[in-house]
């Protein structure tokens, strides 16, 4: 028997969702979707890489921290304005604390650039039930394989190559299981020389978590206000 996952409780805050459970923002209404662009697609150097390698093999993405789905939506948005040939999208996302079908359609309304996409993912987001959730999206040739459960416990029951790395949990300081040696050693394991890496912290510990499992940290200029954000790749890449 499948086993019911809690939605997480929201609050709002001037229209901006906040996680009781981490006492954290999931974006900024401001520009949450300019900063998703900015970390994670232009720092993975997307969607030039759609477009190149084998095209017939998928492209992976990999994201810890669902959240509102915004990640993927901005990802799918950049993959669905390329022309053809492209690589087929296959994104890959894990959340311990999903949010309602009413609570997502709610985030995602503050978005309506995205409402096309938005209204696809609202209408096939799974029920929640414990595992792995697998929902290809029409004519387009993408996939969003969805993980209820824990980071660190069950996505390594799963076989996957990325290509790139959304590290979106929420701050290390309000969510330290995100950002544990066993996560940053079962990103080395899933990846390879051409993989690369992306999130908006900078914190020390996750630096040097990568660092010890083997990566090439780099910094970047980070968005807005932040300071600082980090990319990464596998060392000898």
């Amino acid at each position: 028997m499948s086993r019911k996952v809690r939605a997480v409780d929201l609050s709002w805050e001037q229209d901006t969702p906040l996680s009781t459970q981490h006492e954290d923002f999931y974006f900024s209404l401001k520009n949450g979707l300019d900063e998703s662009n900015y970390v994670f697609l232009k720092a993975n150097h997307l969607p030039r890489r759609f477009i190149s390698g084998d095209l017939n093999q998928p492209f992976v993405i990999v994201e810890t921290g669902f959240g509102t789905g915004l990640n993927f939506l901005a990802a799918w948005d950049v993959w669905s304005r390329l022309q053809e040939p492209k690589r087929p999208l296959h994104f890959i996302s894990v959340e311990k604390y999903p949010l309602s079908k009413t609570d997502l359609k709610k985030c995602l309304d503050c978005w309506p650039q995205l409402a096309g996409l938005a209204s696809q993912l609202i209408a096939n987001y799974p029920d929640l039930t414990a595992g792995m959730h697998s929902v290809s999206f029409g004519v387009d040739a993408v996939t969003l394989s969805l993980l209820f459960g824990d980071v660190n416990e069950d996505l390594c029951l799963h076989e996957f190559l990325a290509d790139c790395w959304f590290l979106d949990g929420f701050s290390p300081r309000k969510n330290p299981s995100m950002w544990t040696d066993q996560l940053f050693d079962l990103v080395a394991s899933h990846s390879n020389d051409a993989t690369t890496l992306s999130t908006f912290t900078a914190a020390s510990s996750v630096r040097k978590g990568l660092e010890r499992a083997g990566f090439e940290v780099n910094k970047l200029p980070g968005f807005g206000a932040k300071r600082e954000m980090i990319t990464a790749r596998l060392k000898g890449a």
